[in-house]
């Protein structure tokens, strides 16, 4: 799942539909779809580090 989190196809398809929504005036959308982008590799990020301390 990490590998999902950080890949670039799942950075630049968020960006395309915030684009879009964006482009619709559908600013809940591009909002929505930032933010759970961003908390998704926030916390994969923060499980890495963690797995890191911890060896």
């Amino acid at each position: 799942m990490s590998k999902i989190a950080n890949s670039r196809l799942t950075a630049f398809l968020a960006g395309v539909w915030a684009f879009y929504c964006y482009t619709l005036g559908q600013m809940d959308g591009t909002i929505t779809i930032l933010l759970v982008y961003l908390i998704t590799v926030w916390s994969y990020g923060n499980k890495k580090d963690a797995s890191a301390r911890q060896h």
